[in-house]
């Protein structure tokens, strides 16, 4: 991976939201504990304000937020934990230890934005992040951009070369499905609690041939279009032959995770089995993430045996689940990055991944275009061998596999 540091030379930007301004900014950082020190004068009224920090690049992009890698910010700042600044009189300091939350990074002609809303209008959460692919397979870093904006599935970008993730805060939800579910596996599909205790991005959609294209230079997809999800593909070449991600989180060079790891900065990687569950679920707790348990549902969700014409289809077609993610049921199966526990249990678990060098396969969830309903059901649980030379390999299958970006935030 290639490493970066964190420099010291910024501009520093105050933001006016509403009533509440920002003024007087100055800015030091240390050069031998790169801790950065921001103070700045807030006005509003005499009323506390919430007060947020983001770093952009030289082109003005945001880089850094409280949602991506600004987690560990200290003093008169709201957005990590909340609190309102008082408006006093008094000059105000924030103080990010970078080397905490952002060790990598080199930056030489970075600002720093800071702004303040008023208690009665606070700030829009930055719930999106997308990385820019569009230097193509040659680029030497693909920026990772913190966005207010939503994508949007009919805008060509979003499809091709923009991966775009969206943040999803941890829980607490039922991974499994009920005795009563219709084509229920009961030995894969027991009912437990399940608690993630770290939010994570998951990708809006099913990383695209075109995607993978500027990552790799060539795509294994069968001649559809370059919006449809990437498909024909083997765990071995997303992570490298021979690694278990479960139990190591190192991919082999070449490999499209260590080429977009490489290009970032940043560890993105698969979900576990939970996380998918509890991302695809959304909240919901029938068959499908659409709160019916009839099929006729199915299809305004997803391509599958039922509408597909054994084809994949363009990512985004369909309605989204209620956290903005798209065909997480059919279209293709997605990889996860365990593998596969036949018999879960009953049992409460937190942060489950199963890392067994036994077992079959590794986990593929969601179902696809050439699967009946059951098979699409949030709760279905299946195995894919990672390489035509592991146990278990069958050549038919890998028309129906693909998969999604995963980042989860430490």
């Amino acid at each position: 991976m290639k490493t970066y540091r964190f420099a010291c030379l910024f501009v520093l930007l105050p933001l006016m939201a509403g009533a509440a301004t920002i003024s007087d900014v100055s800015f030091r950082q240390d050069r031998a504990t790169r801790v950065v020190t921001v103070n700045y004068a807030l006005s509003n009224g005499g009323s506390p304000a919430y007060v947020t920090m983001e770093v952009l690049d030289g082109d003005g992009i945001a880089v850094a937020s409280a949602n991506l890698n600004i987690k560990s910010a200290v003093g008169d700042i709201s957005q990590i934990d909340g609190h309102a600044v008082p408006d006093d009189g008094e000059m105000k300091t924030i103080t990010w230890p970078v080397m905490d939350d952002w060790p990598d990074h080199l930056m030489t002609n970075a600002s720093v934005r800071i702004s303040a809303h008023s208690v009665d209008n606070p700030p829009p959460k930055l719930e999106y992040i997308y990385i820019d692919l569009s230097g193509g397979p040659d680029a030497a870093s693909y920026p990772v951009v913190a966005t207010f904006d939503v994508p949007d599935p009919t805008d060509i970008t979003c499809v091709s070369n923009r991966l775009w993730m969206r943040r999803i805060e941890a829980g607490t939800f039922t991974q499994g499905s009920p005795s009563t579910e219709a084509g229920r596996n009961s030995n894969r599909e027991s009912q437990h609690q399940v608690t993630l205790t770290k939010p994570f991005f998951a990708g809006v959609f099913e990383v695209t041939r075109a995607q993978y294209r500027l990552v790799m230079g060539s795509d294994p997809g069968n001649g559809s279009s370059l919006t449809c999800p990437v498909n024909n593909l083997m765990l071995y070449m997303l992570v490298g032959e021979g690694i278990n991600p479960a139990v190591s989180n190192t991919v082999a060079e070449g490999s499209f995770f260590a080429k977009i790891r490489e290009k970032t900065g940043m560890l993105f990687s698969l979900p576990t089995d939970a996380q998918w569950e509890y991302a695809c679920r959304a909240g919901t707790t029938t068959p499908y993430n659409v709160e019916t348990n009839a099929t006729v549902a199915l299809s305004s969700i997803a391509w599958y045996s039922g509408n597909a014409s054994s084809k994949v289809h363009p990512v985004g077609q369909k309605t989204p689940n209620a956290w903005g993610l798209y065909d997480m049921h059919g279209n293709v199966f997605e990889f996860c990055r365990e593998r596969i526990l036949e018999n879960l249990g009953s049992a409460a678990r937190t942060d489950p991944l199963y890392k067994g060098e036994g077992g079959e396969g590794f986990v593929i969830r969601g179902g696809s275009a050439w699967q009946n309903a059951a098979t699409c059901r949030s709760a279905q649980r299946n195995w894919r061998a990672a390489s035509p030379s592991a146990s278990g390999y069958s050549a038919g299958n890998t028309p129906n596999d693909g998969f999604r970006l995963w980042l989860t935030l430490e």
